[in-house]
């Protein structure tokens, strides 16, 4: 009895010892070991797979978007030669003469032109709301207001004009913009002569002398050579157009400056321009 008693616990030591060994040792060691060769062979494999296909689309977005800004700045380069013309202003100017009347009939502006000539006035008519009669230019309010006096002797209700003649858009060829540019610092300086012009006629009339021809004929010979540069300017297009009509102007102003110089012709010359020049930069 008693040995048996004494086996019993033996075995049963024996068990605890054994389920101690299993649950407690090599348990905890197997499933160490467990994980340790998961996560080497399986799980960092399968995360470091992910990864590399996650790099692989992000290297693919970032080419996409390098082909798509490839893409739009090809499309910036071939934009400006898509567009073969520009629009480029030509500058306007701003001209001061004496109003002495103002109609709303053209017929009877008329009359009053035909009656200035006869006094060798020279006017023109400008439509502003109506029909005014303008005597005299220049550039400068200055200058026309020193000439005030001398025409409120027969017009006593004679005040300084201003007139804007508006700039002007052509359009030109890309690589037509330095021809324009000339065009307009040519433009610039015909008008700088004419105003010199102007101003010695104004002199002339407040001295009461004839105008000397040998002082004109140094303007004519600079607006001639303008026109030289003007011709020599090679513009495209619409541009083209409008440098051949103005350079055509320049010569029938340099003919009526020519004609007989005197104050009466000369100035009609100028004024003839002015017309003309105004209503060029009127039209489309």
């Amino acid at each position: 009895m008693r040995r048996n008693r004494r086996g019993f616990r033996k075995e049963s030591k024996y068990k605890k010892f054994l389920f101690l060994l299993i649950f407690c040792i090599l348990l905890p060691a197997i499933a160490i070991y467990g994980g340790f060769y998961a996560s080497r062979y399986v799980i960092l494999p399968a995360i470091m797979y992910e990864e590399d296909i996650n790099k692989e689309v992000v290297v693919d977005d970032t080419q996409e978007k390098k082909v798509e800004n490839t893409d739009e700045t090809r499309k910036v380069e071939k934009s400006p030669s898509q567009s073969k013309e520009m629009k480029y202003t030509m500058k306007g100017i701003t001209i001061y003469g004496i109003q002495i009347g103002s109609f709303t009939s053209l017929d009877n502006a008329k009359i009053q032109l035909k009656e200035l000539k006869e006094k060798n006035i020279i006017g023109r008519i400008v439509e502003r709301n109506n029909y005014k009669v303008i005597v005299g230019f220049g550039f400068e309010r200055e200058t026309i207001q020193k000439a005030i006096p001398l025409v409120k002797e027969h017009f006593k209700e004679a005040f300084v004009f201003e007139q804007y003649i508006k700039e002007k858009d052509i359009m030109v060829e890309n690589n037509d913009k330095e021809y324009v540019t000339k065009l307009n610092q040519v433009n610039e300086k015909i008008f700088e002569e004419m105003e010199k012009i102007e101003k010695y006629i104004i002199q002339s009339k407040e001295k009461q002398v004839e105008i000397s021809s040998s002082e004109i004929e140094k303007n004519i010979k600079e607006i001639k050579g303008l026109e030289k540069e003007l011709k020599d300017i090679n513009i495209n297009n619409r541009g083209k157009e409008f440098k051949e009509e103005y350079t055509s102007m320049v010569g029938e102003l340099i003919k009526g400056l020519s004609n007989e110089i005197s104050s009466v012709n000369v100035e009609t010359g100028m004024i003839e321009f002015l017309d003309k020049y105004s209503k060029l930069h009127t039209n489309n």
